[in-house]
């Protein structure tokens, strides 16, 4: 038997036998349950949070806050959007991004950061280009030969500095 006017302990598990579960809080506010197949961790007032804490060393840590307006927070005790992290996100695998926002600007797309990109392998870019400051490269080399050009009749570059210059030349030469 369980007491209803002290805490009580018992050495074997609490089995509830309903889908009810386990209602917790003076107010019945919090509660543990089963809905078909799926496990129910629910908070009944309005514009609550449900928090998982751990201890650390003897200091209480929220490590996951999911909000009353259904936005998730690791490790960030107010998210503002659907996942917010605080700290750095690893994975063995891939990253799929489905946005498809186009990209106009250094801060608009489907993907943005505020900080340097380091790309370890290739990089495949299936539309234009743009670079707002210094391009630093290795080699330039068109996919087909003789099918790329270097600007164009109405897009020139203003000068071209080189040691070596391969191949024909059309128009006026100097030097």
């Amino acid at each position: 038997f369980l007491r209803n006017d002290i805490t009580s302990t018992s050495l074997f598990a609490l089995k509830i036998k309903n889908n009810s579960g386990v209602i917790v809080g003076a107010d019945s506010a919090m509660s543990i349950g089963v809905e078909g197949q799926a496990g129910i961790i629910a908070h009944q007032t309005s514009g609550s949070n449900i928090d998982v804490r751990v201890n650390d060393a003897g200091t209480i840590k929220t490590v996951i806050r999911v909000d009353s307006q259904a936005r998730v927070g690791i490790n960030n005790l107010s998210p503002d959007q659907s996942l917010d992290v605080i700290g750095n996100i690893q994975t063995d695998s891939n990253l799929l991004v489905e946005g498809t926002t186009e990209s106009s600007t250094i801060s608009t797309g489907s993907i943005t950061t505020k900080g340097g990109v380091g790309i370890a392998k290739k990089l495949f870019v299936g539309g234009d280009t743009s670079v707002a400051g210094l391009l630093t490269t290795q080699n330039i080399v068109p996919n087909v030969t003789n099918a790329r050009n270097l600007g164009t009749t109405n897009e020139q570059w203003l000068n071209v500095y080189s040691q070596t210059f391969h191949g024909n030349l059309t128009g006026n030469v100097t030097g």
